[in-house]
């Protein structure tokens, strides 16, 4: 790789993605002053040099990189990085916070995590678009992101958020989750950990599209509250996040969702859907939800279902979606018009 490189020093593009047979990108990247979009997506490089600092002209660095790695703390330096993508997993050589300072053309900023960066360097990033952030742990740094988020001055356009921490049961803690379900700029929310009480659905902005929850431990049917969010297009419950045994999605209820997925709702027992429910949506997914009866009978009025992919429930329950040696099962007439239907 080292041959190729030096001899490509007028190269604007460089794409090393599924790269694996190096352990470190070569010093002799820094050689390609004029190159403006590097891409190790999908690489397994475990270290960048810092030549990398040499990249004055670049604008798209891409390290989402399938491993750790480890990151020379000089990215700050490269002032006209337009589009940055950070691995999920990295660290600096000496362990502290990758700074990020500076970047004052960033547009794009993926896998900013919290704990490997400084949520302060968020206020130099006057141009910043969009934001995907992650915060594990601890909430400490929830309320400096939520204000960045909200602050009207900046041109942040849309934002994802994902949280992984132990509970929002305080009343401390509730009230900050009101505030971050409010944020008028925030389009997907992740949250894992155990939520006392979800909030009212006016509480949310209406602007959330995408929301995920996990090990939410809900006593309450979360469907009533969420089905009322106007632009709400992906919805998906992991890991007991509902741990009743009745949901129920209402007439008019969720009226752009596109894709929902039910997995580990191990106490979920009974589903119902009203026809006119759900009126566009395209993808099901239903796992792991061991002591679900039967699918819902108002299946048989979501005409838009595309997919339905049925992953880890008992025989019996896939028994009734199965035709055998002529016999129909109970539950096929419900989704007969599905065209695409697996049974895992």
């Amino acid at each position: 790789m080292k041959f190729h490189l030096s001899s490509l020093k007028l190269l604007r593009v460089l794409y090393l993605q599924g790269f694996q047979s190096a352990d470190e990108l070569p010093k002799s990247i820094g050689g390609l002053i004029h190159l403006k979009h590097l891409s190790l997506s999908y690489s397994q490089f475990k270290k960048l040099p810092s030549s990398l600092s040499k990249l004055v002209y670049l604008q798209t660095l891409d390290l989402e990189v399938d491993n750790s790695l480890q990151i020379p703390n000089i990215i700050y330096r490269m002032e006209r990085l337009r589009h940055l993508y950070l691995p999920k997993s990295f660290h600096t050589e000496d362990g502290s916070k990758l700074r990020l300072d500076g970047l004052s053309e960033l547009e794009t900023l993926v896998n900013f995590n919290t704990s490997l960066c400084d949520v302060k360097d968020l206020d130099t990033l006057t141009n910043l678009r969009k934001l995907r952030a992650s915060i594990k742990d601890k909430l400490d740094d929830l309320p400096n992101i939520l204000k960045y988020i909200s602050f009207t001055k900046n041109h942040l356009r849309r934002s994802s958020l994902s949280i992984s921490c132990p509970q929002f049961c305080s009343d401390a803690e509730l009230s900050l989750l009101r505030t971050l379900l409010g944020c008028h700029r925030l389009y997907k929310l992740s949250i894992e950990g155990r939520i006392g009480k979800l909030p009212e659905f006016y509480h949310f902005s209406s602007s959330i599209a995408k929301i995920a929850f996990k090990a939410s431990s809900l006593e309450e049917d979360p469907m009533a509250t969420l089905e009322k969010l106007p632009k709400l297009s992906s919805l998906t419950l992991y890991s007991s996040t509902f741990v009743g045994e009745e949901m129920a999605c209402t007439v008019k209820g969720f009226p752009k969702l596109l894709y929902l997925k039910l997995w580990g709702l191990s106490n979920l027992k009974r589903w119902r859907i009203d026809a006119g429910a759900m009126p566009k949506l395209s993808r099901l997914v239903i796992a792991r939800c061991e002591n679900l009866e039967m699918l819902p009978d108002g299946l048989k009025f979501t005409t838009t279902l595309q997919k339905l992919n049925i992953r880890w429930m008992s025989d019996d329950f896939k028994d009734r979606l199965r035709a055998v040696d002529g016999d129909e099962g109970d539950d096929l007439y419900k989704v007969r018009h599905v065209p695409d239907i697996k049974l895992d």
